[in-house]
């Protein structure tokens, strides 16, 4: 718009658009020296484990075991660093099938000081959660609260979902996790986790 009152504006509109233009420019000059963050404590080392799994290949049964090896053996390569992350829905499998697999995990993990943080999908019931398990001195989950529509979640009323059970069509839905949850405790943190659904990686925030 600002480039626009430049060009066929006239007088007053033409400077308010120079204005405009070099504003956010000279405010960034102004704000880079100011420290946003500070430093507490002593630095975490961490290890990304990102098997990059095509999408269209991940979920297919036959891919369970080999995507589990695959993580498996990234995990072993980086143990001993103090937290290792693994992306959004790492295994094609929901968290409660895996049980067996996560606790060799977590054995690994806790035995070379190693804590670690993971996408996965879990069921609570009839509930599936797109969740983040911290796998730390304790197991805890982090259930992701805003969906994306169409994609995670149908956004219809009641009466649609009815239709759509009674005609067999596809569809299921996230459950939105609950509020108030406490930061994940670990690799010595308290982590505030965001999950992204485009997003390779779950984002990190350290506190």
């Amino acid at each position: 718009g600002a480039l626009l009152a430049l060009l066929r504006g006239r007088g007053a509109v033409r400077l308010l658009a120079v204005a405009a233009l070099l504003g956010p420019w000279a405010a960034a000059l102004a704000l880079r020296t100011v420290d946003w963050t500070l430093p507490e404590g002593a630095p975490v080392s961490v290890a990304v484990a990102q098997g990059a799994v095509p999408q269209d290949l991940k979920w297919q049964l036959e891919n369970r075991v080999p995507t589990r090896e695959l993580y498996r053996g990234l995990n072993e390569r980086v143990l001993g660093t103090r937290l290792i992350v693994w992306p959004e829905a790492a295994l094609p499998e929901l968290a409660n099938e895996a049980q067996d697999f996560l606790k060799q995990v977590y054995a690994a993990g806790h035995e070379h000081g190693s804590d670690i943080l993971m996408g996965v999908v879990r069921a609570d019931g009839e509930d599936y959660y797109n969740s983040i398990l911290a796998l730390g001195d304790t197991v805890a989950f982090y259930d992701k609260r805003h969906l994306v529509p169409f994609a995670e979640y149908f956004p219809v009323p009641a009466f649609v979902r009815r239709w759509l059970r009674l005609m067999s069509l596809p569809y299921s839905d996230f459950e939105r996790g609950r509020d108030g949850l406490p930061p994940l405790a670990v690799g010595g943190l308290r982590v505030a986790a965001t999950i992204w659904a485009a997003a390779p990686l779950p984002a990190v925030t350290a506190s």
